[in-house]
């Protein structure tokens, strides 16, 4: 089979359910395992863009990955696609940060930019490839050193004032968000030279504790960031500051 004499299989299934909950079981990456493989992590694209299904541990060389690219999504009736770009769907709530370093540009975009680097701000447990289209993986542990969570993050872009991540594995609340770090410099008043770092984690379908609770953690993380590039010492996890009864 040559050029684009490819054949398709088409299959018809009724199922007792409304299309918007159909709908919503085979677009969302969150729902993906529970359906699919339980090993399998999809890197939702929007649509016309390409992206990546994973099957087994993505930082392992026996993992299998196949590209793929979202031709068409059109929900029932009108209601919202999850593969709109999140960063500008209406429907969608975001926590934004600003902090500012008195450090040239360029050495914080380099503590963005490697999993050796991010590890010295946000999660000592930081491992994988920070280039484009890379995967970064993180976890976090208590001070006993008991996993509490993490996060498998696309990255989407690599530029010299922004890199942004997508995340394709974690809690339900983060899978197909996108965390953003844009960078400028900016000059106060007395002439002192400033790195401006514009966070951004877009996407969260809706607000809640659990967003609140991160809006938080986020800001004591962007502090170590800045603490890291100005002094050398961040306060990656599991040393980081404590803001209540979930860490």
């Amino acid at each position: 089979m040559t050029g684009t004499e490819y054949g398709s299989i088409g299959r018809e299934l009724w199922i007792d359910a409304s299309p918007e909950v159909v709908f919503e079981v085979v677009s969302r990456p969150e729902h993906l395992r529970e359906w699919w493989p339980d090993d399998a992590r999809l890197d939702a694209p929007t649509v016309a863009t390409t992206g990546t299904l994973t099957f087994g541990d993505p930082t392992s060389p026996d993992a299998k990955v196949v590209a793929l690219q979202v031709a068409e999504s059109d929900p029932p009736d009108g209601s919202p696609s999850p593969t709109t770009d999140t960063t500008t769907a209406s429907t969608t709530v975001d926590i934004r940060h600003r902090v500012a370093a008195r450090v040239p540009l360029a050495e914080v975009h380099a503590a963005l930019a490697t999993a050796d680097d991010i590890a010295r701000w946000w999660t000592t447990v930081t491992i994988g490839d920070g280039a484009l289209g890379g995967l970064l993986v993180t976890r976090f542990a208590d001070p006993d050193g008991v996993e509490i969570g993490g996060f498998d993050l696309r990255v989407t872009a690599l530029e010299p004032t922004r890199i942004q991540w997508q995340v394709v594995d974690g809690p339900p609340e983060w899978i197909g968000t996108r965390l953003t770090f844009d960078l400028a410099t900016e000059v106060d008043g007395a002439g002192t030279s400033w790195t401006v770092v514009l966070f951004t984690h877009t996407g969260w379908r809706e607000p809640g504790d659990f967003m609140s609770h991160c809006s938080t953690k986020w800001a004591t993380f962007l502090l170590s960031l800045r603490d890291l590039v100005e002094t050398g010492s961040g306060r990656p996890a599991p040393d980081d500051v404590r803001i209540g009864d979930w860490h």
